[in-house]
């Protein structure tokens, strides 16, 4: 059925899916058509993020999962740390919101930096833009 997982914690824990606890929890993908090994994928996460007392991972499928952290601090530094990637495949990830289906959540954006050397001086708006 759907696999849960605690990374750090006894493995027969399960993510926590009443509304107080949504917010500790984020819906992702792994944006690629190759298959991936989801326990690699949750166990290689949870030790770049470190969190504290570990995150818990469950595979709702159609390539989802929900992300719950125990601590806000600890989501709040995986989401603005980010982008993050999988072998080299970017993870889309979205905080829930109060009420949000993780299913049904929009997953197909991904917001991301781009550096870009010896742009004319005036090139850019009052807010950073650059105009062609």
């Amino acid at each position: 059925m759907l696999n849960e997982f605690n990374v750090g914690q006894d493995e027969d824990e399960s993510v926590d899916e009443s509304m107080e606890n949504m917010a500790l929890c984020v819906v992702g993908r792994c944006l690629t058509k190759v298959s991936y090994n989801f326990n690699i994928m949750r166990s290689r996460m949870a030790s770049i993020w470190k969190p504290r007392r570990g995150v818990l991972f469950k595979n709702i499928g159609d390539g989802r999962f929900i992300i719950q952290f125990y601590y806000i601090l600890n989501l709040n530094r995986v989401m603005d740390g980010g982008p993050w990637s999988f072998d080299n495949f970017p993870l889309i990830l979205h905080r829930l919101k109060l009420g949000e289906n993780p299913k049904m959540v929009p997953l197909n954006k991904l917001p991301f930096w781009v550096h870009i050397h010896n742009i004319p001086h005036g090139s850019f708006t009052e807010r950073g833009g650059y105009i062609s």
